[in-house]
């Protein structure tokens, strides 16, 4: 209970642990052009994540905006504007490569569960010819969301470039 008389009440603490892992955030080490940085930002992101997995869930429930908080967004959006976005744009775009980042961090470090109990037989559902597309690319080789997590940052990262 002694923790209390510095922290008010546990939406407080666990706003204060966000922000205490945004501090770890290496930000006078990112270095190249916006694009590299962006990448390097990923990449200290899902690192983030994989010390403290409790990390996106309590992100996304008390959005803390603490200075370890905002000098992370602050730097995030300083990159994006490079990308040349409009700066209507930006703020949206901070959530995609946010959201992005973490779903891939996230599903890298999770292991697969079993289907549950009910579920449907895929294999019967594909030859029903109702999922052509889907079909054809659920033989493709699965993908190691851990080697190819660069490559997917960079998709979403040139595609900001792209549309600009």
């Amino acid at each position: 209970m002694s923790l209390y008389r510095h922290i008010t009440d546990k939406k407080a603490l666990l706003a204060a642990m966000v922000e205490r892992a945004a501090a770890e955030y290496d930000l006078d080490a990112l270095d190249g052009d916006w694009r590299e940085q962006l990448l390097q930002l990923a990449r200290q992101q899902k690192a983030l994540i994989h010390r403290h997995p409790w990390l996106p869930t309590l992100a996304s429930r008390y959005h803390p905006l603490g200075p370890a908080t905002l000098t992370y967004v602050e730097r995030l959006l300083e990159l994006l504007a490079q990308s040349g976005l409009p700066q209507s744009a930006l703020m949206e775009t901070v959530g995609l490569f946010n959201g992005l980042v973490t779903a891939l961090s996230v599903a890298a470090s999770e292991r697969p569960s079993p289907p549950p109990h009910d579920a449907h037989d895929l294999p019967t559902l594909l030859a029903t010819g109702r999922y052509p597309l889907f079909a054809a690319l659920a033989g493709q080789p699965h993908l190691d969301l851990d080697l190819e997590f660069d490559r997917l940052v960079l998709r979403l990262i040139d595609g900001l470039a792209a549309h600009t």
